[in-house]
């Protein structure tokens, strides 16, 4: 049965609820089978008991939509499917080690296993019998795959003795979501399912995309020591030989991704040093060839908190690519033929991921309002195919997007959130939402903290300044000019939407945002006392200590502010910084940081937060412990309802909200 996928119509609806979240299906991780019979996914739903998610897999027919779970519920489900079947990959317990599980697609039975000394994240047939595998390492014990089992041990115990401690010898030693990686590296290794696996690259080289093409590999990444390179160099295998050759050697280049297509070995890259968007190129005689100069977008930038999983951005159909890019202001589906990008399909709102098979294109998307479903896409209809998130916003009040755009020499999209049972005639409260980045994108799909407030009685605004994605480079560019084009964007657009709809009391607005929409937050305290209220999330408030305590500020603050030295850029830095502008600031601000937020550190929330204090601006900060920079989209269930709740009594305290 086909499944319903339009939201509700009616006069008398629910409100959206603050917890109404935990009810979403989440559905990621889509695949196909080789003959094309049998499609796969994972859904998602938050376990409230455990305060975490539970997961599992799914099997559809694409034909006729009949669909069936093979796994029970658990706090975790990775597989993959190629053409010798369908398997589970199950991590070994307090080791290294994966076991690798033959499961039957009608029925989800173990049909034989069969165990890798690795932490396997991608297994590929590799030859008759072989297979690549894609598998997470580390430094400090680089042959681990080859030890005796009493060597092994010998290597967990030392660990064991020093689990209470953290030895840091590189750049970046942590990541956000991932903790501590001092040494660790992804690397490519040649197994079977009986002999030691064989390391394709040293212990020092980290791979970021690979793909196979009968006896060849090619394969792209960098061998680094102590600084995280952000150049690429591609090498080429050949199992025939047992031989590896360089195909790009020169340090100039960020390689995402790197395939073979009809002879040729095709990779999409950018200049490091630069904020230009990726482009196509020919790998051919030591070179990189411009295939296709284009100017967009590869993957989503889409801002929403509705989505959980692994969403697979390109996929490999025979000699094509497809992936999905931020287009405008929202993700379509594009095609990578020959030296052509073709858009595939744009469905107004998300499509997440996809695959192909019997002539059509099956994705995961977000349609409208509509929460996620599985999708039959032939031409430019989609067919919805599943109903799992029907019944969850049925005969509640969404709001529909309305759109606003500023007519500038640069025009600016924004949209507008009416409130429930809005009436012209009584005067609201109003939130502006800004998003993260800068460069990302909002769009017309749902997101669940907007319309929370918009059942609240909020009118609720957001839109995509100069910075934002799906518009080219030079929309994206802020270097060096964060606060200066971005903010004016952010309040012009203030301006016309209070223009445009009288009924927003001009007294009793506030704004918040998260990670750039965090900073662009501590920022707007700085500048301007129009706001009653603002809750700053995963902010940054000194670039001069982001710099070099966050994760990834290097190389973000030399590609994305253009400063090459930033050994002697503390000026440009601290005049970009809201710390800097924090006497200025009157507005009560809410902060909201997670402890293990490796993006913003927490130092950032605290210097803001106690500059404010002492010049006695009303302030509260919550920290939430053991989460991270993905709080509002993937944090422990209980703490996201936490988080929303105390943005929600804030603006609610300082708005005179009493809906």
């Amino acid at each position: 049965m086909l499944g319903l996928c339009s939201n509700r119509t009616g006069v008398f609806m629910k409100p959206v609820e603050r917890d109404l979240f935990t009810e979403f299906h989440y559905l990621s991780d889509l695949q196909i089978s080789s003959d094309k019979t049998r499609l796969y996914f994972v859904e998602t739903q938050c376990d409230m008991k455990e305060n975490g998610y539970r997961h599992r897999l799914w099997s559809m027919d694409p034909e006729t939509a009949e669909r069936h779970p093979l796994t029970p519920w658990a706090p975790s489900c990775s597989y993959t499917v190629n053409e010798r079947g369908l398997y589970l990959l199950e991590p070994v317990k307090e080791k290294p080690g994966t076991v690798i599980k033959t499961l039957c697609p009608d029925n989800g039975e173990t049909r034989g296993s069969f165990t890798l000394p690795l932490r396997v994240t991608d297994l590929r047939p590799f030859g008759e019998k072989e297979w690549l595998v894609t598998a997470a390492c580390s430094t400090d014990c680089p042959d681990y795959h080859l030890l005796t089992e009493g060597e092994r041990q010998e290597y967990l115990d030392a660990k064991a003795e020093d689990a209470d401690y953290h030895v840091v010898t590189e750049y970046p030693f942590v990541f956000n979501g991932r903790g501590f990686i001092n040494g660790n590296r992804t690397r490519l290794f040649i197994a079977d399912e009986k002999s030691a696996p064989k390391a394709l690259v040293s212990g020092n080289t980290n791979v970021s995309s690979a793909d196979i093409c009968d006896t060849k590999i090619v394969y792209s990444g960098a061998e680094y020591e102590y600084v995280q390179k952000f150049t690429s160099k591609i090498w080429l295998y050949d199992s025939a030989s047992d031989e590896t050759c360089v195909l790009y050697d020169k340090d100039d280049m960020s390689v995402r991704k790197v395939w073979f297509s009809e002879g040729r070995v095709l990779a999409i890259a950018s200049v490091d040093g630069t904020n230009d968007n990726p482009k196509v190129y020919e790998v051919k005689d030591g070179e990189m060839h411009l295939l296709i100069d284009c100017d967009m977008n590869f993957g989503s930038s889409l801002a929403t908190d509705a989505q959980f999983g692994k969403l697979n951005g390109m996929y490999k159909d025979q000699d094509d690519l497809l992936f999905n890019g931020s287009d405008c202001d929202e993700v379509s589906l594009f095609r990578i033929h020959g030296d052509q990008i073709s858009r595939e399909y744009h469905c107004g709102g998300s499509v997440d991921t996809a695959v192909t098979g019997n002539g059509a294109l099956y994705a995961i998307m977000m349609k409208g309002q509509a929460l996620q479903e599985v999708y039959r896409i032939k031409g430019d209809q989609a067919e919805c195919l599943t109903d799992f998130n029907a019944e969850v916003l049925k005969d509640r009040y969404v709001a529909e997007p309305q759109m606003i755009v500023l007519d500038k020499e640069t025009p600016i999209h924004g949209w507008v959130l009416l409130p429930k049972d809005y009436d012209p005639d009584k005067k609201y409260p109003a939130i502006l939402d800004i998003h993260g980045g800068p460069e990302a994108i909002y769009g017309t799909v749902y997101y669940h903290e907007m319309q929370y407030w918009a059942s609240l009685g909020y009118f609720v605004f957001f839109c995509n300044p100069r910075g934002s994605a799906g518009r080219g480079t030079a929309f994206a560019d802020l270097r060096p000019a964060w606060g200066t084009i971005d903010y004016e964007d952010i309040m012009d657009f203030t301006d016309a939407v209070l223009a445009k709809y009288p009924a927003i009391d001009q007294k009793r607005v506030g704004v918040t945002g998260g990670s750039y929409g965090g900073y662009m937050t501590n920022w707007i305290i700085g500048h301007t006392d129009r706001f009653a209220a603002a809750a700053s999330q995963r902010s940054i408030s000194n670039w001069i200590s982001e710099l070099l305590v966050s994760d990834i500020s290097v190389g973000f603050i030399h590609n994305m502010m253009s400063f090459p030295d930033i050994r002697h850029c503390d000026k440009e830095l601290w005049d970009m910084s809201p710390l800097k502008y924090v006497n200025n600031a009157v507005t009560p601000t809410l902060f909201i940081h997670s402890t293990e937020d490796y993006r913003c550190p927490m130092p950032e929330a605290v210097q803001m937060f106690t500059a404010l204090r002492l010049v006695g601006v009303d302030t509260k900060l919550v920290m939430f412990n053991g989460e991270n920079h993905g709080l509002s989209r993937g944090g422990k269930p209980k703490h996201r309802i936490r988080r929303l709740k105390e943005i929600t009594a804030w603006m609610n305290q300082y708005l005179e909200n009493n809906e």
